[in-house]
């Protein structure tokens, strides 16, 4: 008795961690299993909808799925956009289950950030699916693990990928990136950058991550431009899970995480989940350690075909940066290079996210359906820096007015700087879709409300004049920010044969932006707004050369509102901004795909013709600013491709890649490649599993040459590099043992540069390894 009510404690206790407490009452019910496939090709499909009147699940990425039915439940019936439904009696007879594809079958559109179909849908996209995290992923942020898919490339200021990293897409980055999690917008609102160390982990929840090139719709207007991401979390698992998993690997990197699956609740309509993650890692570079915390919990409901999710995602990151890049000769020693230039100070950064999101799928009737994603994210935190021989003026620091500004130039002091900002958006995105014989439509809209709210403080003064003056912190500057912004769309699917499908999707994006400081010192008031209105049209069509052979195409246009920072440093800061113009961007796409059971083959020919592009920031050191560089004029074109090969079940090779060529088309620089975009990236991945309980794999990379200015000297490019990660895995029981050797040839490169007076660039880490124990039960 004392045994039991022991292990009954024990349970209960691992419930309450994740804050989720649930009675189970599955008295009568039994577990069907089975395995959906492609009739025509054979291949698993994945993301099918299978449900009885109560409950329901969907398969995975080899289209497996395990469901609890209840002794009253007759039939199951099986959905997938892209196939004709079905309805199979129970007992199941047979447990591989094919389906047919059906002539419409174009997922939800692209706004709503559904899944892309092979053959269906005209755009170039890549998925990765958990196994595949699974086999590139130790402690990295998530651009390190995306960057092994075509036309992508990523870099960190750490070296090592724990801490501040950066994604760009055929050479735009991640400020023009959609960027989603379950389709909630992570672009910040002000900047449309990606603060990935906001969101420690997140890779270890996605049931799968889609990426689409080129264009396209996003649920915030201000972003897709190179591409868009979508992480979509996971909340139902077939089973109730335990996991605790333990890394820890080169520069002090730990990881520590433990993670809940419940079993199915209130006979099958109820799953929920829970995760806590801890990261911390001392970072190649010296001066770039990161602290990184998070949670995900999610409850998801499913009956009668209905489906509801709450998720909450809480990330906390403690960050040492240091922003600045070392010299080439730095770069070239294996012990200088983890230096720092003398004339820097590293920056902390301290700030807290927090993502709330609930994700509805109603069917109306048979041919209608409603969705909807609400959503609220709030942020606080702050960065600082300690600055020497600042001077008055610039921070204010006259506060009894008793200097003249000539003076005030010239008077100097050490001091601790914070740049504070308090922020939070919420919005709704509701799409209905119908659909008949051979016409599918899909419209909606997005309302969201941003305000941001952002001060100075500084303390710490080394004139002692100011130290009696000012005990504690002093406000030098405080600003308020908000945006508005209504998005209407609309997509429609024309199936003109059982070959031939044609799409065309409208956007309409109103955006009304408002800037307000308090007058501080010599910083006056200032009341200034701004409205934006982008019309968005695109027209696409696919066509199946055969039942395995597709081809597609597309073209259309987007276009985004500046940054804050664009129109602040280009404007007078009075009345209506003017000189800082939105971006727009003409995209053509051309695609064949070929899948067969035994090989995979995608190729997609690209060209974008860019206004208004912003090239860079770069760094100002005196005053840790950035100075925005436009071209007016650019193109970005090239080719991608993706092949994947099964000799046997025991090997799989993939290899992708990108050759493109980024582009001034006026001015000065014309015809010259643009800064920090590499012209070939390709990824060779090689998986080896003989068996169950152990495999090898074997990831290389290579990257071609990048210029650092627009006068493209070669003696400061970076050189083409080529890097070779190793991994090992075995499992034993309840227990997966992971071994990685990251450039395992212990490779001396560069990742990233930036001209100031000669190159300065941000190496990349030498030969590290990472060990991960990972227990399930």
């Amino acid at each position: 008795m004392l045994a039991e009510e022991n292990t009954m404690l024990h349970h209960i206790s691992l419930r309450l961690l994740f804050l989720f407490i649930g009675v189970q009452s599955l008295w009568g019910a039994q577990t069907i299993s089975g395995t959906i496939i492609d009739k025509t090709t054979g291949l698993p499909v994945e993301d099918v909808n299978i449900t009885t009147v109560d409950a329901g699940t969907t398969s995975d990425s080899e289209g497996r799925f395990s469901l609890v039915v209840n002794s009253e439940d007759t039939a199951i019936r099986i959905s997938h956009i892209g196939y004709d439904p079905l309805e199979l009696r129970l007992p199941l007879v047979n447990r591989t289950i094919k389906l047919t594809p059906r002539k419409i079958g174009l997922p939800a559109i692209t706004i709503f950030a559904n899944r892309s179909i092979d053959g269906v849908t005209p755009v170039s996209f890549s998925t990765v699916t958990p196994e595949e995290i699974s086999l590139r992923y130790s402690t990295e942020d998530a651009p390190m693990i995306l960057s092994a898919e075509p036309g992508m490339y990523a870099y960190s200021e750490s070296g090592n990928g724990a801490g501040y990293s950066y994604l760009s897409i055929r050479g735009f980055d991640q400020s023009r990136i959609a960027v989603m999690l379950d389709n909630v917008s992570l672009n910040d609102n002000e900047s449309h950058q990606v603060y990935w160390v906001d969101h420690g982990d997140i890779l270890s929840d996605a049931s799968v991550v889609e990426i689409q090139r080129g264009i396209g719709n996003s649920l915030y207007g201000a972003a897709s431009f190179g591409g868009s991401v979508n992480v979509v979390t996971r909340i139902s698992n077939p089973d109730e899970k335990y996991l605790v998993s333990m890394s820890s690997g080169s520069y002090q990197t730990h990881k520590f995480r433990v993670q809940y699956f419940s079993d199915a609740l209130a006979d099958g309509k109820v799953h929920y989940t829970g995760r806590l993650t801890f990261l911390r890692s001392q970072g190649y570079r010296q001066d770039s350690q990161s602290e990184q915390h998070s949670f995900l919990g999610g409850i998801e409901y499913q009956s009668r075909g209905i489906i509801h999710q709450f998720r909450a995602l809480l990330g906390k990151e403690l960050s040492r940066l240091q922003w600045d890049g070392i010299s080439r000769e730095m770069v070239n020693d294996p012990v200088l290079r983890r230096g720092k230039m003398a004339w820097t100070s590293p920056f902390t950064d301290d700030f807290l996210q927090q993502i709330f999101s609930f994700n509805s799928f109603i069917p109306i009737r048979k041919n209608l359906v409603f969705r909807n994603t609400a959503y609220l994210v709030t942020g606080n935190g702050y960065y600082e820096i300690e600055k020497t021989g600042v001077d008055f003026y610039s921070y204010n620091l006259d506060i009894n007015e008793a200097f003249t500004n000539a003076e005030e130039l010239v008077m100097t002091t050490d001091l601790l700087r914070r740049k504070w900002i308090t922020n939070h958006y919420f919005g709704i995105t509701p799409v209905i879709t119908a659909e008949w014989s051979n016409f599918r439509f899909d419209t909606g809209f997005e309302l969201r409300e941003y305000q941001g709210h952002h001060h100075g403080d500084v303390s710490q003064f080394s004139d002692q004049n100011l130290s009696g003056m000012i005990p504690g912190w002093y406000r030098y500057y405080d600003y308020d920010g908000k945006k508005y912004s209504t998005t209407f769309f609309a997509q429609s699917v024309w199936n003109v044969n059982d070959n031939m499908n044609v799409t065309g999707d409208i956007q309409f994006q109103h955006h009304d932006w408002t800037f307000s400081r308090i007058p501080i010192g010599h910083f006056s008031d200032v009341d200034i707004s701004a409205t934006w209105n982008f019309f968005s049209p695109r027209l696409g069509f696919t066509f199946k050369l055969d039942p395995l052979t597709t081809v597609f195409g597309t073209y259309g246009t987007a276009m985004k509102e500046p940054s804050d920072e664009q129109i602040i440093t280009a404007d007078d800061v009075r009345d209506v901004p003017k000189a800082a113009q939105p971006e727009k961007v003409y995209d053509l796409e051309l695609g064949f795909t070929r899948i067969v059971p035994s090989h995979t083959l995608k190729v997609n020919y690209y060209r974008m013709t860019y206004k208004n592009e912003i090239i860079s920031d770069i760094y100002d050191f005196e005053n840790t600013d950035f100075d925005i560089v436009t071209a007016d004029a650019t193109l970005h074109h090239g080719v991608e491709f993706e092949a994947s090969f099964r000799s046997s079940p025991a090997i799989i090779l993939e290899f992708n890649g990108s050759l493109s060529t980024a582009t001034y088309r006026s001015g000065n620089h014309q015809d010259h490649r643009l800064p920090n975009v590499p012209g070939e990236l390709m990824n060779l991945t090689i998986q080896y599993t003989p068996s169950e309980d152990y495999g090898f794999s074997s990831i290389t990379r290579f990257v071609g040459r990048q210029y650092i200015e627009a006068n493209n000297r070669r003696e400061l490019s970076i050189d083409p590099f080529s890097t070779m990660d190793l991994g090992f895995w075995f499992a034993k029981d309840n227990w997966t043992m992971r071994v990685r050797i990251n450039n395992i040839f212990d490779i001396l490169y560069e990742t990233y540069g930036y001209e100031y007076g000669s190159g300065y660039y941000w190496p990349g880490a030498t030969r590290n390894t990472s060990l991960n124990l990972e227990f399930a039960l």
